[in-house]
């Protein structure tokens, strides 16, 4: 939740977050002072990055397990994001 006056980070929706090219685009948003929302499949791992971001760069991470190649896949990551109260800007 964010206070009264507090400013509002750019949030960053990145998927295939648990690898590759996806993990290297979180790190470098966290960095640069973006939260972000991580989506893949690998659970554990998504959740293990967010963590690592959260610490190291003191930006807030969400983790949404999600298999974008399936079918309403798409929809679920949209109603968790909204569900969460998450503004993607």
């Amino acid at each position: 939740m964010i206070e009264q006056g507090e400013k509002r980070r750019p949030v960053a929706l990145i998927t295939g977050a648990s690898s590759g090219i996806g993990r290297e685009f979180a790190r470098r948003l966290a960095r640069n002072g973006y939260d972000v929302v991580l989506a893949a499949r690998r659970t554990r791992r998504i959740q293990e990055l967010a963590r690592e971001l959260e610490q190291r760069h003191r930006i807030r991470a969400t983790a949404i397990q999600a298999d974008l190649s399936a079918t309403n896949s798409v929809k679920q990551v949209y109603s968790e994001v909204v569900g969460k109260n998450i503004e993607i800007r």
